[in-house]
């Protein structure tokens, strides 16, 4: 199973990216503080996580890499 993290995931590249990736079945951690732009995505696929890059304690806890 191929998982991808997209940080910048309400921009405009992040968020197609994230649309292209999810309708390839590649589960997706999107990174970032709104999901404004990618809210018509409702998918099995991505997993949306708020944060900020500049909390990195916290961003391991959600990210929860041990998992993988």
């Amino acid at each position: 199973m191929k998982r991808v993290i997209v940080t910048g995931a309400n921009g405009f590249i992040g968020s197609r990216l994230i649309r292209r990736l999810v309708s390839e079945k590649i589960n997706v951690y999107a990174l970032g503080r709104s999901f404004e732009n990618i809210v018509d995505v409702d998918n099995a696929y991505l997993n949306e996580i708020r944060t900020d890059l500049d909390d990195t304690d916290n961003l391991l806890k959600k990210l929860d890499y041990n998992s993988y």
